[in-house]
């Protein structure tokens, strides 16, 4: 194609591209206002300041009732214990 052919081609390539990008965002905004409520839901449900369900998840960082020893350090207090 060539001459105002291929011009007429590209503008209304253009204008469907344009259209399919408003489509999109449509749909883009649609999902985001639906996912909302829930993601408000999930970050909402506090307990004294904290997540309500933190304290029966793991973390990064153990707390002083959780720590005991394994492997060969659990050895070694065990072998001082009964001594």
């Amino acid at each position: 194609m060539m001459g105002e052919a291929s011009d007429a081609a590209m503008r209304e390539a253009k204008a469907r591209a344009a259209e399919q990008v408003e489509k999109g965002k449509a749909v883009a905004a649609e999902a985001w206002n639906a996912a909302k409520p829930e993601l408000a839901a999930q970050f909402d449900h506090t307990v004294d300041g904290e997540r309500a369900g933190s304290a029966d998840q793991a973390t990064l960082v153990p707390s002083d009732q959780d720590t005991q020893p394994t492997g060969e350090g659990a050895r070694r207090e065990a072998a001082q214990r009964s001594e």
